[in-house]
């Protein structure tokens, strides 16, 4: 395989290097759950960035591009599954939409490329190439499209290097397996152009060894400790069928499930229901339905659709606002709220609504119409402590829990992860989930209507879980925590000030050789 300038050639050709990074983003899935060989991103990035290795900026961009639409189609193929078998959508459509998303999100690894290459004039790619990585990933978690699956150091989660997590985060955990991936690329280019590669290989290992001893001492540091005792809970999982659940007439039956599977557990202190468990608005919820609840010794905290305003009598809208919310439940009513701030796109809200309902519309595409939740939220009290509560997806984006913390002791996230089906789906957001806590050092309860229903510790690691598919209840004790971690406190803002910062030194170099090889040539 030949990993040479080609100047000559158009940059978006086929051959044998395209080939190789195809097949290297189509296996990078297999180190992210459900498989977890870890180690494949390693060598599935390295490949990545030797193709990089002399080649233009552009040349970059398209390989970039190459390896991340093989990853995204074959890792997040449960998008189709959303979007077909349980959104509804005509199977064309569904295709059509699901190469569209890919392609926009390998717009994000192309750039990379482009920014790597064009940055690493003067600098060495060891430093450059992570940087390049890391602000991408990143900035694919900022986009209209929100969309963080399959960053690197996901793949790490369970690892010597999930180590990090508390100090810099998951994207700083991507920076750290770049820099590692970068150095097996150089190793291997060190019959070429030596020199430059021998200190980039250097660079590379000083950078690793030094990733390596920090997560070792990370590991042994115990960033919270306990906040008052022990808590005994419960998570009950549902199995509500996602295709009768909105139906007119099944909301008794489900309301009434969720209480008979709770009401044995009277040792429990607080009980934990699915997003959206009752399938009715929160207004709809009767006095009769409050009492029980608060007839059990236990606390509840459980999903329900909130809706604000009314329809007038002449059928005009007054204002209506529609959240995806969790209450906890108190004396006859709910006692807390916490709404929704970050809605899945295309799924909760639709982007670029005036643009695009005409298509939608067209193509009979379900859609809700949820309103994000703007005020500041905290820490709600429950069952003697603090937590601090994410739906859905929310727990995919540390930012979206930072207003929680220090003050939650245990992390609470709602899922209705029926909607991916037997996928990789429910998997791989489980794996972001231990990222959150091992970040921020809180034990998280994981509980969803078809799973996975889980506990974890303040270091991510499994306490228990259920099976799939199937109703059950989780009983476990879980430590509520107090303390900061690094990453709290900063957030990924270390990662990004160092990332961007080298690639602007590289980037304005390159801009001066550009000059004065101008000049010269001019003159």
């Amino acid at each position: 395989m030949k990993f040479g300038t080609n100047r000559d050639r158009p940059v978006a050709r086929f051959g044998a290097a395209e080939l190789g990074v195809l097949v290297a983003g189509a296996v990078t899935p297999f180190a992210f759950a459900p498989f977890e060989f870890r180690f494949l991103i390693f060598f599935t990035l390295g490949a990545l960035f030797l193709s990089w290795f002399g080649v233009t900026p552009a040349r970059a961009a398209w390989r970039g591009f190459l390896f991340g639409f093989a990853s995204f189609i074959v890792g997040t193929s449960w998008v189709f599954v959303s979007l077909q078998v349980f959104g509804g959508m005509p199977t064309p459509a569904a295709l059509i939409a699901v190469v569209a998303f890919k392609l926009i999100l390998s717009l994000f690894p192309a750039l990379a490329g482009f920014l790597a290459v064009a940055a690493s004039t003067r600098l060495s790619p060891a430093v450059v190439f992570p940087s390049a990585w890391a602000l991408c990933e990143w900035l694919r978690g900022l986009s209209v499209w929100a969309f963080p699956w399959l960053s690197a150091g996901y793949s790490q989660t369970s690892s010597d290097f999930g180590a990090l997590a508390p100090v810099v985060g998951v994207f700083g955990v991507s920076f750290a397996v770049a820099t590692a991936a970068t150095l097996l690329a150089s190793l291997l280019m060190l019959g070429s152009t030596r020199h430059r590669n021998l200190k980039t290989t250097v660079t590379g290992l000083v950078l690793t060894l030094t990733f390596v001893i920090a997560a070792w001492f990370s590991a042994g540091v115990q960033w919270s400790v306990p906040d008052g005792g022990p808590l005994k809970v419960a998570l009950v999982q549902g199995n509500t069928d996602i295709a009768t659940k909105w139906e007119k007439g099944n909301d008794a039956r489900i309301r009434q499930r969720y209480v008979d599977m709770s009401k044995p557990l009277r040792d429990r202190d607080l009980i934990v229901w699915p997003e959206s468990a009752m399938p009715v608005y929160l207004r709809q919820l009767d006095a009769q339905f409050w009492e029980l609840l608060n007839d059990h010794p236990a606390e509840f905290v459980f999903g329900v659709v909130e809706q604000r305003g009314q329809r007038a009598a002449d059928g005009s809208v007054d204002d209506i606002q529609i959240f995806n919310s969790a209450v906890s439940a108190g004396a006859g009513g709910p006692a807390g709220i916490w709404r929704k701030t970050h809605l899945v796109p295309f799924g909760e809200y639709l982007p670029f609504s005036g643009a695009l309902r005409w298509v939608l519309d067209l193509l009979k595409i379900p859609m809700s119409d949820f309103t994000a939740y703007s005020e500041p939220q905290g820490a709600l009290p429950v069952a003697g402590t603090r937590v601090g509560i994410s739906i859905c997806f929310e727990d995919s984006f540390p930012r979206d829990m930072f207003d929680t913390l220090p003050d939650a002791g245990v992390l609470i996230n709602i899922s209705e992860d029926a909607w991916f089906g037997d996928s990789f789906g429910p998997a791989q957001r489980f794996e972001m989930g231990q990222m959150r806590a091992r970040e921020m050092a809180r034990p998280m309860l994981r509980s969803s209507n078809t799973g996975i229903t889980a506990v974890l510790d303040d270091r991510g690691e499994l306490v228990d879980e259920l099976p799939q598919f199937e109703p059950a209840v989780l009983q476990a004790s879980v430590q509520p925590m107090t303390g900061t971690t690094p990453f709290v406190r900063f957030g990924h803002w270390p990662t990004l000030i160092f990332s961007i910062a080298l690639l602007i030194v590289g980037l304005a170099w390159r801009r001066r050789r550009d000059d004065r090889m101008f000049n010269e040539r001019s003159v």
